[in-house]
Formats: structure tokens, C-alpha cells, sequence
């Protein structure tokens, strides 16, 4: 196949643009996350903020019966409300304050702090004990403060975090606030209503956003699903054994519900706090785990303290006879790719740093029910970019096109800055692959060049050829002719001058030639090789000697050729072959086929002239 230089350089163009895309040099115009079809939801999310909603519709189920004013029931690794009542009205919540209080302590004081009793602490109420100079850890305090509830507990540490009790009020409230506990307004650590100037407000809702904020603290975990902790002696104070007021991590005893008797203890409970004064009525802010799912529960102003803990046995069956929590998207793990501009890489892989978890119906598989997407920041990154950095979010949609869960996407690796190649988007991580490509290609180049000329040279010496065969028959058989007749005859344009033979002798030049032969053999045959013919060949009707060229011997004239004197011409070329008939002018096909037989010319002569004419 030959190709022309327009062919072989959109074949050429063909193959580089085919290397660079299968080493990635150059991105593919179809990724996915540049297409608007790709990702409807995520476009739709740019042009405005979807609201994430709840997973389950917790409205189309019935909700059991509840003891508290105020109860909710919440998945904890979710925060998928699961059960409501009056989750939203403002309520005193007793010692669940103490949630809240253990927290805020955790995260600002160290747990092998040493801290002293201060005098003038509150005594009254439930305590772990305490006296003035007393010396104990945060640790031992936070145990004191969660297990027995202890007020003394809650009033040391919020002046050993705070100063005094008014600024960790403060600390309480803005801790709250950042959680999104908006309702809620602490003006004491341990929740007591004595002095009406400090006290605390808060909604059963808010209590479950700062529980399950709280329950994140591997300390926090630890101590609240503690039943039963020694303290260590003091130096005013023996070793102390505490108890928990959650009876649901230890109590053995039973209570009734719906007509059966059913244990306190609650096989999986957590935690978490429990809480009464008065004007509170009884508190439970309580949570346990099964098969992966956590629920959390929170029972305000029931009024008995059995009540309580029925709300959360209660809540807690419900829950897990229903729901189950499903894994989303794991932490760390990869989810894709954002592309970088001038960077080593051309990508970096993204993921999230939480955990994403849903709420779904017992025995759903959310491989089939929800959908995750991307909403990038940028259509590309460019170099340098940092480990962690945010580049957008992952958005989870369930089968109906609503927004489930959503959670901020990070990179997962740091990508430097690109060498000069990276400018015309192939990566340093690509180069090698590229220039290899690169070489293979001018390698395959010169090989097609290579074969191309070759293929150029054998035509044209196949065409040389074929010239020089059709010349050599011209030769023979058209001695006087021009080139350019040679030319029309053969339908080549151009025509190579033959180095010798008659094809290079015009007509006159033969002419004058053959006029110069001696006539001293002049005889019968003289008149057979005579004067030339209109076709430039000899002819054969002139009588020997009847024209006798000026200069010429007497006897013998232009027509007085002899056989030996023809053959002495035709071996002038150096293409004559003997051996093969040929036409020569005026010569029939067996007048030449009998000359070529008997060169010699007596022979030639023995023959009758009205034969030569045959």
C-alpha cells in the first residue's frame, strides 16, 4: 500500500494521538466528573442547597407507647431521629446535665491533672464524697461526677476548668452551641434547681445531639459504661467503690412491661446518665448497641423512676426490630480521583475522614437502595497539593433522588509540583512512558520511510526495466526512429537516449552512411538492402547500382547493401540477438527469419529474386 505525504501524516497523527492517550499523557474528554450527566445531583446541589433528609420515614411506622413528657429515640451513628415526642419543648434535664460537664472537662483538662477541693463546694444531693484538700485526679472526679453523679465532683472540676462556676457556665454553653444544641442555656455543672438564678435549660433533642457528640470520647465511653469503679485512697480518704445510677449496665431486678417481666440490665447498653430533682421528674438519657447499630434514647419527666428505664427498654426493642445502621463510605478509603494540572501526578486520589453511615430499614441493601456522588470544588486541582486538603463533598442519595447523608471529600496524598513536561499534561510519574511511546513512534516512522523508499526504488527500477525491454525491441525493429517517436510508441514521457545502436542514427545519418559502403560487391542481392523506405527501414525496389551516391565507387549505389554488410550494421547495437527474428523496414517476417538463418551471403545470393517479395 502507498501512501501519500497527506496520508502518512494523519496516520502518523493518528498513532501519536492514540500513545499519548493510552499513557495518560493527555486526559480523555469523557471523565465523569466533567459531565454534567454524570453527576444531576450534584449540579443540582451547586445551582442550590439540598437539605439532607432523614433516611427512614419514621411517620409511616407505629411508634410505641412512651412514659416521659418529653423522649426521643435517635440512631447515634447517624443522628436519624427514630421516635419523637415533644422532643422540642424546653425542660430542666436534673444530673444529665453532667454529660455535658464530663465533656467539656475532657477536653480541657488532662486526665492525670491533680486537682485540690476547694472549700465551700456543694455537699448536698448525691456525691462521691469529697472533702476541703483533698486531693484526686481528673480522672477519679470524672468517675465520681458520671457513676454516683456526684454535685461535690461536678463543682471541683468546673472550678478547676473555669474558675468558677459562671465561667464554665460559659464554657457549657458555647461547647453546646457549636454542637448545635441551640436550645439549651447551662448556668451550673451539676443540674441542681436550688438557686434560681443558675438554672439549666435544655430539650430532649438537644440532650441527644450533645450525648452523641460526648459518646465520640473514647473517655467519655469508657467511664459512662463503667457499673462499678474503686477509687484509689487519698490522702484525706480510704479507696472509694462507686456504683452507677444507670441500672441498666448492672441492676438485676425486674420491672414490668406490657404485662412481662423484663431485667433492668440491658444486654448491649453503653450508657449513658441518669437524673432527678423535682421539678425535672425523672431523667434517662441511656444507649445500646446490637449487631453494629447504637441507639441512643432520651426520656424527660417521667414520673416514677421505673418509668425511665422503660422508656428506653421500650425504645431500644423498637429500634432494633426495625432499623440497623449500614455502612456508606469508610474513612480513608478511596472514592475516586480529582485530577491535578502541572503536578508529578495527573490525579489525586479523594476520600472522606469520617465514616458515613445511614439508617435503613432492617434487611436493606444499600448497594441497591442509595447512590454516592461528587460535588468538586474545582473541575481540577493544580499543583502543589496538599494531604487532607477539602476538595468537596460526597453526596448520598436514596432511591427517590433525595439528599441522605453527605460528607466532605479530602485528598488522600500530597502531589508536588511537575517538571517541564507537566505543562503539556504529561506527569513526571508519565514522562518515561510517554518518551518511550515517543521513541517507538520515530522508530516506526523511520522504519515506514525506510520501506517506502524501498518500495520507490524497485518501482522505478521495475519501470527502468520494462523502458529498457520495450526499447531494446524498438531498437531492432524501428532502427532510424527518433526518440520522440520512440516516445509515442512505448506511451512514455520520457525516454532515456539508448547509448549506441541504430536508434540513435536519424534517417539521414543511416543514409549517408549506407551510401559509403564500397559497390565492389555488388550483385543479384544488391537491390534487396537498398535506398531507405517512408518507415525509415531499407528498401528493395531499387535496381543495384542505378543510384549511385557522388562519391561512390562506379557500380554499386545506396541500394547495394549486402547481407554481410546488414548483419556488419545490426552489430553495431550491443542488443542484437541472432537468435531471434526480428523486423527490420522494408523486410517481411520470413525474409528476415531467412536472413537470420543464412548469414552467409553466398548463400543468400543461390536464392530467386521473385522469392524476396513473398
Amino acid at each position: 500500500m502507498k501512501l501519500n505525504a497527506k496520508q502518512l501524516t494523519n496516520f502518523i497523527s493518528s498513532i501519536v494521538i492514540t500513545a499519548l492517550l493510552l499513557t495518560g499523557a493527555v486526559p480523555s474528554f469523557t471523565w465523569a466528573a466533567d459531565t454534567d450527566e454524570a453527576q444531576p445531583a450534584a449540579a443540582a446541589a451547586q445551582e442550590q442547597p439540598l437539605q439532607i433528609q432523614p433516611s427512614v420515614d419514621i411517620s409511616a411506622v407505629k411508634a410505641p407507647k412512651t412514659f416521659g413528657t418529653s423522649v426521643l429515640a435517635m440512631d447515634m451513628r447517624t443522628g436519624t431521629v427514630l421516635y419523637e415526642k415533644n422532643a422540642d419543648e424546653v425542660r430542666q434535664p436534673a444530673s444529665v446535665t453532667k454529660i455535658l460537664t464530663c465533656l467539656v472537662i475532657l477536653e480541657n483538662l488532662p486526665m492525670d491533672e491533680v486537682v485540690t477541693v476547694p472549700e465551700g463546694i456543694e455537699m448536698g444531693g448525691s456525691s462521691m464524697g469529697l472533702m476541703p484538700g483533698e486531693k484526686l485526679t481528673v480522672e477519679e472526679l470524672l468517675y465520681g461526677l458520671m457513676l454516683p453523679s456526684g454535685n461535690d465532683a461536678a463543682e471541683v472540676l468546673a472550678i478547676a476548668a473555669g474558675g468558677s462556676i459562671d465561667g464554665f457556665g460559659e464554657m457549657m454553653n458555647a461547647r453546646a452551641k457549636e454542637m448545635g444544641a441551640v436550645h439549651t442555656d447551662f448556668r451550673n455543672p451539676n443540674g441542681l434547681n436550688e438557686d434560681p438564678q443558675r438554672l439549666n435549660y435544655t430539650t430532649a433533642r438537644d440532650l441527644a445531639i450533645m450525648s452523641r457528640e460526648a459518646m465520640k470520647n473514647p473517655d467519655f465511653r469508657k467511664i459512662v459504661g463503667t457499673a462499678k469503679h474503686t477509687v484509689p485512697a487519698t490522702n484525706l480518704s480510704e479507696e472509694r467503690d462507686l456504683e452507677n445510677s444507670n441500672w441498666c449496665l448492672w441492676k438485676k431486678s425486674k420491672m414490668v412491661i406490657n404485662k412481662k417481666e423484663v431485667p433492668y440490665k440491658y444486654d448491649g447498653c453503653t450508657g449513658i446518665k441518669t437524673g432527678f430533682t423535682s421539678d425535672a421528674g425523672n431523667c434517662f438519657v441511656g444507649s445500646a448497641e446490637r449487631d453494629g447499630t447504637e441507639i441512643l434514647v432520651v426520656s424527660l419527666n417521667s414520673e416514677k423512676l421505673s418509668q425511665r428505664y422503660k422508656d428506653g427498654v421500650i425504645l431500644w426493642n423498637d429500634a432494633f426490630s426495625k432499623y440497623e445502621t449500614s455502612q456508606i463510605l469508610q474513612a480513608g478509603e478511596s472514592l475516586g480521583i480529582s485530577r491535578v494540572r502541572r503536578g508529578e501526578t495527573k490525579t489525586v486520589e479523594v476520600g472522606t475522614k469520617e465514616d458515613l453511615y445511614l439508617t435503613v430499614p432492617k434487611g436493606t441493601k444499600a448497594d441497591g437502595e442509595f447512590t454516592t456522588e461528587f460535588q468538586l470544588k474545582e473541575d481540577r486541582l493544580t499543583a502543589p497539593v496538599e494531604a487532607g486538603q477539602s476538595v468537596g463533598d460526597a453526596l448520598v442519595f436514596n432511591s427517590k433522588g433525595q439528599l441522605v447523608g453527605r460528607e466532605e471529600l479530602y485528598t488522600l496524598a500530597a502531589v508536588g509540583q511537575g517538571g517541564p513536561l507537566s505543562y503539556i499534561g504529561i506527569a513526571d510519574k508519565d514522562a518515561p512512558m510517554v518518551l518511550g511511546a515517543a521513541g517507538a513512534l520515530l522508530l516506526l516512522i523511520i522504519i515506514l520511510t525506510i520501506l517506502r523508499r524501498s518500495r520507490s526504488r524497485k518501482s522505478r527500477r521495475k519501470q527502468q526495466d520494462e523502458i529498457r525491454g520495450e526499447l531494446a525491441t524498438m531498437r531492432t525493429a524501428g532502427v532510424g526512429m527518433t526518440i520522440a517517436e520512440l516516445s509515442e510508441v512505448t506511451g512514455k514521457e520520457e525516454i532515456k537516449p539508448i547509448d549506441r545502436g541504430p536508434a540513435r542514427i536519424s534517417d539521414e545519418e543511416l543514409t549517408a552512411w549506407t551510401s559509403t559502403v564500397s559497390a565492389s560487391k555488388a550483385g543479384p542481392q544488391a537491390g534487396r538492402f537498398g535506398g531507405r523506405s517512408e518507415r525509415g527501414g531499407y528498401g528493395r525496389d531499387f535496381p543495384g547500382g542505378a543510384q549511385q551516391a557522388e562519391g561512390q565507387p562506379a557500380g554499386r549505389g545506396r541500394s547495394s547493401l549486402t547481407d554481410e554488410e546488414l548483419f556488419a550494421l545490426l552489430e553495431q547495437t550491443n542488443r542484437v540477438d541472432r537468435n531471434r527474428p526480428r523486423r527490420h523496414a522494408g523486410l517481411t517476417r520470413d525474409e528476415m527469419i531467412e536472413v537470420m538463418r543464412s548469414p552467409d551471403h553466398e548463400a543468400a545470393e543461390d536464392r530467386k529474386p521473385e522469392q524476396d517479395n513473398v
